[in-house]
């Protein structure tokens, strides 16, 4: 992303053309001209002047080098034509070459080198800037006059700016040190521009590496030239040094200590953006670009700067990990979105094909089995317009079934200096507010702050700050989102899924889709009876979508369709075979249906699949129940045996246990003494039903 330098330059580049027109109409440019070209210099300028004002610059801009050709030492007619080549013909690189050419007739102007500079950065012509930033410091020693001060600081900014943007800091900042010795006025916004980006940029170098007391130096620079052009208050980046010193101090007093919660992060790279779409402001965006080495180079920066926030704001208790991975991905379309009614687009992952025909799910999932967040960076030069961050489930079989919800910012890496600091920070705090349910996004703004009375600072950061000393630090348990959103998925039931639906049409996939969630959403708003056969409907186009069998399940068991219901849980069992629903469809099969042979079968596979769950312990219990009914005590007692030795039993569940084994020795093997000790366990255990003492009292024990 390059600096929006256009509306400046566009006003300078009109001021100047209306002027020097005017002197053209009337002046001699040089002596040594002779006279006849004199004269048909005079008529070709006269010419491109009328066409100018009559706004038709384009065809201006031949005969402007027509005049050229007779006047080749005039560095305002060099530069009208770089322009032309640069504004009107969108050409830049036809441009710099005239540009150059101005310079090298008069270098020690220093207005003339804005333009080179600002061409070789479009450009990215390293060896072009460097030679001519060589040539300005050998060529500018003195002071500019007055008149061109300000053009002077405007082509230094200029260049600082480049540097800065390619990461070169200490040489951005020996650029802007020249300016030092000028007595700047302050009214030059260029120089208070690059300075804050400058000393934001040291800052945050410092920061990273460690050196608290030289970041600190250096946002208290950047504090001061704050304060030292208020004029420019509106225009200046919005940077909160204060914020960010105070973070400097907070970090540097961390200490040792190693942290309390790792929060592991995988950086996803989507490396190539072919993108050719019409998007619904009518407008036909097209990119063809790659990820460069040092935009990945810039965003580990920016990872590690994100961390020193983290830890410094949560006192060395949080840390933040990086791995990175490359992907073979292509983003080929972009989905448009609505926030605050602004029109965003982000990538359509679903469209992120890969060579080996996956999609981006594929890693994610893979990804979210070991890492709480996930950034995926692409490259949208030209077509993103917005960062993205908060909680993101993928789809992982497309209309299907998605990956666990993890942790997730979308990161356009052709962002720059003067958008990653911020946009990095504010995109992980939309993931916080997932994690910790802030339901209030923006509370910083005038229109949210309200929702935060405790909060008396002001900006992004410091708000961001108040919240992980307030908000964050009281509950680091919730600072991962495998916590809250278990992995449940493995790599059988995505083939199962695969499986299930791989004869089904695409078309029928998503329209079974979209019936699905329009069930899901009427069951939710109480609609239940809308809502079950709507289900069933979305269900004979795909008979293994998840939230239309879990719809259609449980209605038919409000309507005492138990047969059904179970059919539809066991049907769920096989493309999502999660504990919960093995307790749904064991109820009806073993209580409700007395089918002891499916019951026990769903007992069984559940223990196989979740042997560590807390739940083993109950089902171990009705298993036990279900042999005692089938006249199996041996096997029953075996049961119950496996529960009261699963570590971290509940004493609820340990009392169930304890009942029934006395049960079984005392009414199925005749051991009613042993029987009585084992009841009277579960009494102590909290055993409260008159059932036990119903059972002690007709042994008489």
């Amino acid at each position: 992303m390059k600096v929006d330098i256009s509306n400046t330059r566009n006003l300078v580049g009109k001021a100047r053309a209306l002027f020097f027109s005017l002197v053209l109409l009337v002046v001699t440019f040089s002596l040594s001209i002779p006279a006849a070209a004199q004269e048909a210099a005079a008529a070709l300028a006269q010419k491109a002047t009328e066409l100018d004002q009559a706004g038709k610059r384009t065809e201006a801009l031949p005969v402007w080098e027509k005049v050229a050709t007779l006047r080749q030492a005039d560095t305002w007619l060099l530069w009208r034509i770089g322009s032309g080549y640069r504004d009107d013909k969108k050409d830049i690189a036809a441009a710099l070459p005239w540009f150059q050419k101005a310079v090298d007739i008069r270098a020690d102007d220093p207005s003339l080198y804005f333009h080179v500079f600002a061409a070789a950065d479009e450009l990215d012509n390293q060896r072009i800037f460097d030679s001519y930033l060589e040539l300005f410091s050998t060529e500018v020693k003195l002071a500019p006059s007055k008149q061109q001060m300000s053009a002077a600081l405007e082509s230094l900014s200029r260049a600082a700016w480049y540097l800065i943007l390619r990461d070169r800091f200490e040489d951005a900042l020996s650029v802007l040190s020249k300016a030092d010795s000028w007595k700047v006025a302050d009214g030059s916004w260029w120089y208070a521009n690059a300075s804050v980006r400058i000393f934001q940029a040291m800052g945050h170098k410092a920061l990273v590496e460690g050196n608290a007391r030289e970041a600190q130096n250096w946002y208290k620079k950047g504090q001061g030239i704050a304060q030292r052009f208020p004029n420019f208050a509106d225009s200046l980046p919005k940077i909160d040094f204060a914020v960010l010193g105070q973070t400097a101090r907070d970090w540097a007093l961390i200490g040792k200590t190693p942290p309390s919660v790792v929060h592991r992060v995988a950086g996803v790279y989507l490396p190539r953006t072919r993108v050719d779409q019409v998007f619904s402001d009518g407008v036909r965006r097209t990119s063809v670009r790659d990820i460069t080495e040092r935009q990945k180079e810039r965003s580990v920066f920016f990872e590690k700067l994100l961390n020193r926030l983290v830890e410094a704001w949560s006192g060395g208790k949080i840390q933040l990990s990086f791995d990175h991975f490359e992907t073979d991905a292509t983003v080929s379309s972009l989905h448009e979105g609505e926030f605050r009614g602004h029109t965003t687009r982000v990538p359509d992952y679903l469209s992120a094909q890969r060579e080996d025909g996956t999609i981006p799910g594929d890693l994610y999932f893979e990804l979210s089995k070991k890492y709480e967040s996930i950034f995926m960076y692409w490259e949208g030069e030209g077509l993103a317009n917005v960062a993205t961050g908060g909680g993101l489930a993928l789809p992982l079989v497309p209309f299907q079934i998605e990956t666990p919800f993890r942790g997730h910012i979308n990161m356009p890496i052709n962002w720059e200096w003067s958008d990653y600091p911020n946009a990095f920070m504010h995109e992980f705090f939309h993931e916080i507010e997932a994690m910790y349910e802030i339901k209030t996004t923006h509370g910083f703004s005038n229109e949210a702050r309200g929702q935060f009375p405790a909060w008396k600072g002001s900006g992004q950061l410091d708000y961001f700050r108040w919240h992980f000393r307030n908000t964050v630090i009281g509950d680091l348990a919730r600072f991962q989102f495998s916590t809250k959103y278990p992995m449940e998925l493995d790599d059988q039931t995505v083939v199962a899924n695969q499986n299930a639906v791989k004869s089904i049409p695409r078309d029928k996939m998503k329209e079974a889709h979209v019936m699905a969630h329009g069930a899901w959403d009427e069951w939710w708003a109480g609609k239940k009876n809308t809502a079950g056969p709507a289900a069933i409907r979305a269900l004979r186009l795909n008979p293994y979508h998840p939230e239309a069998l879990r719809i259609a399940a449980e209605w038919c068991g409000m309507q005492q369709k138990d047969s059904d219901a179970l059919n539809y849980w066991q049907r769920l069992l096989k493309v999502r075979p999660e504990y919960w629903i093995y307790t749904s469809a064991t109820y009806l099969a073993h209580w409700k249906l007395k089918n002891f042979e499916m019951a026990e079968g769903l007992y069984r596979e559940f223990l196989e699949r979740y042997p560590q769950r807390l739940e083993v312990p109950a089902t171990l219990v009705g298993l036990g129940r279900l042999l005692l009914e089938s006249d199996e005590p041996s096997g029953a007692l075996k049961a119950f045996s496996e529960a009261l030795a699963f570590a971290g039993i509940s004493m609820q569940d340990k009392a169930e246990a304890q009942l029934w084994t006395g049960y079984t020795f005392g009414e199925k093997q005749g051991d009613q003494k042993t029987g009585a000790r084992w009841i009277r366990q579960a009494i102590a255990n909290g055993y409260k039903d008159s059932f036990a003492r119903d059972l002690l009292k007709a042994w008489g024990q």
